[in-house]
């Protein structure tokens, strides 16, 4: 953890230091800290997917959390590749469920899920 710190400290502008931050954060328990360096990634860069998905795993969002609706957004406006596109609706179906829309959810992870295991059509219902 020391070297995420050294590095958001030399370069506070790294939205990948704040990333790796917030991740080993998470993993000591420090959950808000965590989350806020997740938000900063975000903040600096906001096609890091990686911020995005930590952030939506690390706590339970809430209706109108602006970082969860930027995920959201950002999903549905952007060219992303096909693990970065995977990734954002496993996200956002985590988004979506803690928000109570369970079919929209269940609608993310079946995408993620087909983007991963493409040419491999699943049936879940």
């Amino acid at each position: 953890m020391r070297y995420g710190e050294a590095v958001v400290r030399f370069n506070p502008s790294s939205a990948k230091g704040h990333m790796n931050l917030g991740s080993a954060l998470q993993v000591c328990g420090r959950i808000e800290e965590a989350i806020s360096h997740f938000r900063k990634a975000i903040t600096l860069n906001g096609l890091l997917t990686g911020a995005y998905v930590n952030y939506a795993y690390a706590q339970r969002v809430a209706e109108g959390d602006s970082y969860s609706n930027t995920l959201l957004a950002a999903l549905a406006q952007r060219d992303w590749n096909d693990d970065e596109r995977a990734d954002l609706h496993y996200a956002a179906g985590k988004v979506e469920s803690h928000r109570g829309s369970h079919e929209t959810a269940f609608a993310h992870w079946a995408q993620g899920h087909q983007i991963c295991h493409s040419g491999q059509p699943q049936d879940f219902r």
